[in-house]
């Protein structure tokens, strides 16, 4: 029916695999919202086992949150009277994929490492090499790009360094020792599942760090690494200092 919803026998399982109920309810309307594509408070609430007060609770901190929305939908016959029913539909945001992982798996990492793996056994370890130098070069370009500074410094390259691998979701930070030297560390990597297929990708973004760090002060830096996540530090972190 035009603008009706399916009663509860015609809805498809939220969760296809397992039917699970154990699961939190904010979890669970989100599930259900991802395989019906709307629903009214009544459906979700009667699929989740509590009451409509408590349904809409629910629906309104996820609306707060920008993860949820309501649609109006329509009168199915031209007879009927009153408002038309209220339904909830999920919001397209990468919120979702942080906070319900479960429900929205992130395989990007996973599929970058096939890619380079595909890359290595298909055209050789030559090809792999020069698709992550053209990585590394367009990486420079950009850290470049960020940094301005009439009067470049090492602090100050390193902190642009910093807030550009924090953006990219390494959680980063920039940290002046009061020497001369300085420490870029990483709390988290970003490129995790792609690393381990390809460690070539580590070895590649200490590089980078260098040649950037070079371009940004105008004189030679030194990049060491100390500390790597990948060896089971708890941080990646970097010790830099001028030649």
């Amino acid at each position: 029916m035009s603008g009706g919803s399916m009663s509860g026998s015609e809805r498809p399982s939220p969760d296809h695999s397992s039917g699970r109920t154990d699961l939190p309810t904010k979890e669970q309307i989100v599930r259900s919202l991802q395989v019906w594509g709307r629903a009214t408070v009544g459906e979700l609430a009667e699929h989740c086992g509590v009451s409509d007060a408590a349904m809409r609770q629910h629906l309104d901190q996820l609306e707060a949150e920008g993860l949820v929305g309501r649609a109006q939908g329509e009168v199915s016959n031209a007879t009927t009277r009153g408002r038309p029913p209220s339904f909830w539909t999920l919001v397209a945001t990468e919120r979702l994929h942080a906070l319900f992982p479960n429900t929205f798996p992130d395989r990007h990492g996973d599929l970058t490492g096939e890619l380079l793996q595909s890359i290595r056994d298909a055209l050789g370890q030559e090809a792999l090499d020069k698709v992550l130098d053209h990585r590394a070069r367009r990486q420079i370009d950009d850290y470049r790009r960020h940094f301005d500074s009439t009067t470049p410094s090492l602090s100050a390259a390193v902190r642009v360094l910093a807030a550009r691998r924090d953006a990219e979701g390494y959680r980063a930070e920039a940290v002046d020792h009061g020497d001369g030297t300085m420490s870029l560390v990483e709390h988290h990597c970003a490129i995790d599942a792609a690393k381990a297929t390809c460690g070539e990708l580590c070895e590649s973004e200490l590089k980078v760090f260098g040649k950037a760090l070079d371009r940004m002060t105008g004189t030679k830096v030194m990049v060491r690494r100390v500390e790597h996540l990948a060896a089971g530090d708890s941080c990646c972190r970097y010790e830099i200092r001028p030649r």
